[in-house]
Order: structure tokens, then C-alpha cells, then sequence
């Protein structure tokens, strides 16, 4: 055999072996850099997350008041001698008669985590102080929903109406 020939064989071999020993390595080392990329990337997303957790938590501290005055909006109790003590208040303060005060037994929304207590409200008043006294409630911190409201004419006493308010206090589960 000539020499050259014989050279370039093993020569063409050792580029062969050395071709299909180095392509596994490659591959692994590009699936490696994809690796270290993505890890990379979930680095920089938890960092973020750590930065907006600080920043909610610097948001919390400047807003506590705030945060404050709506637990006193939805407290987590009923505190039905509040909720009738302050319909009282409104209603004198407005001039309304109050007559009756009824409630009921509360509904538990456990979906969207409140309580609904149900009250209605018979009384004597002018429209005017109907006005006053509804605008007095919406002002009001705790919140109320009307979802009724009857007037009729009174003919005890003119110039009046016996007013009937029924109307939902909420205040949050636990």
C-alpha cells in the first residue's frame, strides 16, 4: 500500500472518531446553555417578584390608614347595636320619625367572603328628610345597599309620609 494512502486512511479515521466522539458533547453543551438560559431567566423573574413583593409591602406601610378605614367598612363583625345605632342618629338628625326597626337572620356569601344582614325601616318623614337621611347613609362608613323604597302619604299627619327602607349591611367572613 502507498504511504499517502495510508495516511490519509488514518488521517479520515481520526477526523471520523473524532467527528462522532465531539457531536455528543456539542449537543449537550448547547442543551446545557439553553439550560443555564432559562435558569437565568427564572433568576431575573424571582428577583422582580422579590422587588414587587418590597414594593407592595412599602405601598401596605404608606396606606395603612387607608387600608384602616376599610375593615371599619366591612368589619368582621355584625355589630348590629352600631349599624341600628347609626340609622338612628341619621334618621333624628334628618328629622325622620323612626317607627320600626326590623332585621333578619344573616346570609353568609361564602363565595365572595361577606355577610348580608337584611334591615328594613318603617318611619315618618318629609321628602326632603328622606333625601338628607339616604344621603347621610351613603356618607356613611359602613356600607348599605337600598334595594327598596316605598313612600305613601300618612293620614295622621299631614304633609308627611310613612316611609319603608329595606336595605342590606354587609360586613366580612373570617
Amino acid at each position: 500500500m502507498n504511504r499517502d494512502l495510508l495516511a490519509s486512511i488514518v488521517f479520515a479515521a481520526g477526523g471520523f472518531v473524532f467527528f462522532i466522539l465531539n457531536v455528543p458533547a456539542y449537543e449537550a453543551i448547547a442543551d446545557a446553555k439553553a439550560v443555564l438560559q432559562s435558569r437565568q431567566d427564572l433568576l431575573v423573574e424571582r428577583f422582580q417578584l422579590v422587588e414587587n413583593v418590597k414594593e407592595l409591602s412599602r405601598q401596605y406601610e404608606t396606606r395603612k390608614n387607608d387600608i384602616g378605614k376599610l375593615v371599619i367598612l366591612l368589619p368582621q363583625k355584625t355589630q348590629l347595636d352600631q349599624v341600628i345605632s347609626a340609622i338612628y342618629a341619621a334618621a333624628n338628625q334628618n328629622g325622620i320619625q323612626l317607627r320600626e326597626i326590623t332585621t333578619s337572620a344573616e346570609n353568609a356569601n361564602l363565595a365572595a367572603n361577606y355577610r348580608q344582614l337584611f334591615i328594613k325601616v318603617s318611619s315618618l318623614g318629609d321628602y326632603l328628610s328622606m333625601l338628607d337621611w339616604l344621603r347621610d347613609l351613603e356618607q356613611s362608613l359602613r356600607i348599605y345597599d337600598v334595594s327598596e323604597i316605598t313612600v305613601s302619604r300618612d293620614n295622621v299627619v299631614p304633609g308627611k309620609f310613612n316611609l319603608e327602607f329595606k336595605f342590606n349591611a354587609y360586613n366580612a367572613l373570617k
